[in-house]
């Protein structure tokens, strides 16, 4: 695959305008970013994931992420009950470890920490909202910015910069010798053409693991409009067992291990559709005399899976209202 990129790309550079040439040479590159990121096998992931304020931290888990053909199960290990969700290509299936259980569209999912693996290194935040086709970007960028190598650790490193359909400047430090490896990655907010937010992501990688663009690491840092640092995530990727398949039941209800009489709700249409009987959902209570979830588990929070949802909320939230400002400042220009 390597090589067919490296000669269309020699062909393109012989036949092209320098800034046409550019242009091809960063989509080139990104595209071989997307390739072998689609061409991820089926494989479980052992992961540790934190979040951190200058002061505090708000998310210190073990997770596991198992994924096959673009659908995947994300697991919070937590001594309290392990909150999973899944993706199973179409809609989202959540369980937070205690008494909630529901089904919603990926794309209104800011509170449920549960993400494509194939997005690790290429993204500001990890939610199951940001899908892997807009962390690419390039497909239906608004503009391509500039292509140019530069030094990471030593190695000379073609950076592509390009505007995104969000208004965002998105940049990209890619190694095609090593499987399109992204080394560094970096989102710019800006609101009313100033940066106010930007999003530097750093990777470390291991030579010995079985998919080389998997990083071991990744440090993602938020800075504010005055270089200050906002928020730190980390991912270390402590494991990677690949596998030759998956049972079809763990993109299913039954993935979650969800207790009997689970109550299911579907926010798509703000209705409950029934109870978990232990292997399919039941309009009725296994037992008519037996709640399906005790008092006392009600009333036990489940500190984790609220405090990843809130913190999850919040910088969906800012991304989202920078997003809007800038659209209605670009509608004001037009104007």
């Amino acid at each position: 695959m390597y090589k067919k990129i490296i000669v269309s790309l020699l062909m393109i550079l012989l036949c092209s305008s320098k800034s046409d040439a550019e242009i091809a040479e960063g989509k080139i590159l990104l595209q071989g970013v997307e390739n072998f990121r689609n061409l991820l096998p089926p494989v479980s992931l052992s992961c540790h994931y934190t979040l951190e304020g200058p002061t505090q931290k708000y998310i210190d888990s073990d997770l596991i992420i198992d994924y096959e053909d673009r659908r995947y199960r994300f697991t919070i290990l937590n001594d309290e009950g392990d909150a999973c969700c899944i993706f199973d290509g179409e809609k989202l299936i959540s369980f937070d470890g205690k008494n909630s259980c529901v089904i919603t569209s990926p794309t209104k999912p800011a509170s449920i920490l549960g993400f494509d693996p194939r997005i690790i290194g290429i993204t500001p935040v990890y939610n199951a909202s940001m899908n892997f086709e807009d962390q690419i970007a390039y497909q239906d960028a608004k503009s391509f910015e500039s292509i140019k190598e530069e030094n990471l650790d030593q190695i000379n490193t073609p950076m592509i910069k390009l505007v995104d359909r969000f208004d965002q400047e998105v940049s990209f430090w890619v190694q095609p010798t090593k499987d399109f490896r992204v080394l560094k990655h970096q989102v710019v907010i800006f609101d009313d053409e100033q940066a106010v937010l930007r999003y530097e992501t750093l990777c470390e990688f291991s030579e010995s693991s079985p998919i080389s663009w998997i990083p071991s690491k990744v440090v993602t840092t938020q800075f504010d409009s005055n270089g200050n640092t906002n928020l730190k995530s980390t991912v270390l990727i402590k494991q990677i067992d690949v596998k030759d398949s998956f049972p079809r039941d763990i993109w299913t209800l039954k993935g979650l291990s969800l207790p009997v009489n689970q109550p299911v709700a579907d926010i798509r249409i703000k209705k409950r559709i029934g109870y978990w009987d232990g292997k399919r959902l039941s309009k009725t209570l296994v037992n008519k005399f037996q709640s399906p979830i005790s008092k006392d588990s009600q009333k036990r929070n489940n500190y984790v899976f609220y405090l990843i949802a809130i913190n999850i909320v919040v910088l969906t939230l800012i991304i989202i209202a920078f997003r809007i400002n800038s659209k209605k400042h670009s509608s004001v220009d037009a104007e």
